[in-house]
């Protein structure tokens, strides 16, 4: 749906005395229908390509749908001496880079209110018309339902500051539109049907909505241009090889971040991005509860890769206030029930913060039963 400014139209009643229904276009911009089945393809699709890795002597895209820097590849390649090269058309690539979890967060559960249930359904799955609005706006049958006044909030021609192409309503909307607007059964005819899922500009972020053509046409685009779709989490950790966080960096990292001093906390944070994750896992795992303020999104990208690692596997506390300090109690819980695997190497951690935050040494060891 390229080049189309996609309103989501429907019928409220004016407030009128004789009860007339109006138009009226909601919030958000539709941003496309993800087709029926399509989900199920792409995941199927990630787990066939969950092990593949950037190989030299190839031209790369970092797609909309990834989240690795462009300057981290870029300067893996140099540092590496690698043959690689970066572009944008299809036709000149051979390998593209997307985030596993981008496309789940935002393509996978995508979550809509119905007004007739009054609950919420997510991922439904119906029919779609889509229509260019000359179909209504310019039909004088639909002159007394379009609001005459001439401002931003009643305008069905303008979403923000986008001017409209086409309106689009579900098979559902469009009954109820003819139910009080009978004249509203012609637009079927010069509309197009899409079966398959609504995503609107409310169900995720930006990138998200600016990206979802590409997302729609990456399979199609796979197949036609023969090319390698590669994690960027493999390549994060490819080029994070070969810094490992041990107990000795944990405790440089920790005094770090214990300082007000926001360089110590930029050059903390690098060095957590910069590490082999799942070798440092349990060290990172515990800095970033022990430190809430690590759980906030930062204008490091790199870093980003790292915090949404954590939070898509519920690795990080909630956060209770602000200024929240966990205690030993909870850090002790929240890691039995998310990563009883990596108790043996958090609890010298645990053991450390308890003996810094005593200022002296009140704790030398914990025997796990």
């Amino acid at each position: 749906m390229k080049n189309q400014n996609i309103g989501h139209l429907t019928a409220i009643n004016s407030g009128h005395p004789h009860r007339i229904e109006i138009f009226s276009v909601g919030y958000n911009l539709v941003g496309g229908i993800i087709p029926e089945g399509y989900q199920t393809k792409i995941k199927n699709f990630l787990n066939e390509i969950k092990d593949n890795k950037l190989t030299d002597n190839s031209t790369v895209y970092v797609t909309p749908l990834s989240e690795l820097p462009s300057y981290k590849l870029k300067n893996y390649i140099e540092e590496n001496k690698l043959n690689i090269t970066t572009a944008r058309k299809l036709e000149k690539l051979d390998t593209l880079i997307v985030n596993k979890e981008f496309i789940e967060n935002h393509y996978h559960n995508i979550t809509v209110w119905d007004h007739k249930t009054r609950t919420n359904k997510i991922n439904h799955i119906t029919d779609y018309l889509i229509f260019p609005i000359d179909v209504l706006v310019k039909d004088p049958k639909f002159k007394k339902h379009i609001n005459p006044m001439g401002n931003r909030w009643n305008d069905i021609t303008i979403k923000g500051k986008k001017h409209l192409t086409h309106y689009c309503v579900s098979i559902d909307e469009y009954k109820d539109i003819c139910a009080k607007i009978p004249h509203f059964q012609t637009v079927k005819d010069k509309a197009t049907i899409h079966r398959g899922i609504r995503l609107e500009g409310s169900h995720g972020s930006k990138k998200a909505f600016d990206s979802l053509e590409f997302y729609i046409n990456l399979l199609d685009n796979v197949e036609k241009h023969n090319l390698k779709v590669v994690l960027d989490s493999n390549v994060n950790e490819d080029i994070n090889k070969g810094l490992v966080i041990d107990f000795d960096i944990f405790q440089n990292l920790y005094g770090m971040l214990k300082s007000t001093d926001t360089g110590n906390w930029e050059v903390a944070k690098e060095i957590i991005a910069n590490c082999e994750f799942e070798t440092s896992k349990a060290y990172i795992i515990a800095l970033y509860n022990m430190f809430p303020d690590l759980s906030k999104t930062s204008g490091n990208k790199n870093y980003n890769l790292v915090k949404k690692a954590l939070d898509n596997k519920k690795l990080g506390m909630n956060i209770q206030y602000r200024g929240y300090v966990p205690a030993f109690e909870s850090l002790l819980t929240h890691f039995s029930a998310k990563c009883p695997e990596l108790i043996s190497q958090l609890m010298p951690c645990l053991i450390y913060r308890i003996n810094d935050l005593a200022k002296k040494e009140v704790i030398k060891e914990i025997i796990l039963a």
